[in-house]
C-alpha cells in the first residue's frame, strides 16, 4: 500500500515538475538535493559537435532529463535510476542559442532539480 502511495505521489510531483519545465521554469517548490547534479563537458558547442551530459542522483528513483530552449522543451531521458547516475553522449543540434538541461529527481531521498546551461553556436554564422 505504501509503495502505491509513493508511486502516485512521485507521479504527481513528476507531472508538476514537467509542466513547469515546459514553460522553461525550474519548479521553485523543489529543493536542491545533496548528490543531485547535471554537468556537461563544455559550456559552448558548435552545431554537430559531440557533447556529453552526466548526472548524479542521491539514490534510486525516477529521473527525467529535459533540454529547454526558446524553441521549446524536449525530453532526453525518463528512467528509473538505480542510484548510480549515468552519462549520455550525442550530437549537438541547433538552432543556435542558449539551452538548459534540467534533471528532475523523485525518490526516497526526496524530490529536486538540477540544471546546467550551454550555448550552441552555428559555425556558418546563420541563426
Amino acid at each position: 500500500m505504501a509503495s502505491m502511495r509513493y508511486a502516485r505521489i512521485s507521479a504527481w510531483l513528476l507531472a508538476l515538475g514537467l509542466g513547469a519545465l515546459m514553460f522553461n521554469a525550474i519548479p521553485t517548490a523543489f529543493a536542491q538535493l545533496d548528490g543531485l547534479s547535471v554537468t556537461m563537458d563544455a559550456d559552448h558547442y558548435n552545431i554537430a559537435d559531440t557533447g556529453t551530459i552526466c548526472y548524479t542522483v542521491p539514490g534510486p528513483g525516477q529521473v527525467t532529463m529535459t533540454n529547454n530552449s526558446a524553441a521549446g522543451t524536449i525530453t532526453l531521458l525518463s528512467v528509473r535510476d538505480d542510484g548510480s547516475g549515468d552519462c549520455k553522449v550525442g550530437p549537438i543540434q541547433g538552432p543556435a542559442g542558449k539551452y538548459c538541461v534540467v534533471v528532475l529527481f523523485a525518490g526516497p531521498a526526496g524530490v529536486g532539480t538540477a540544471q546546467t546551461c550551454y550555448q550552441v553556436i552555428d559555425p556558418t554564422g546563420e541563426s
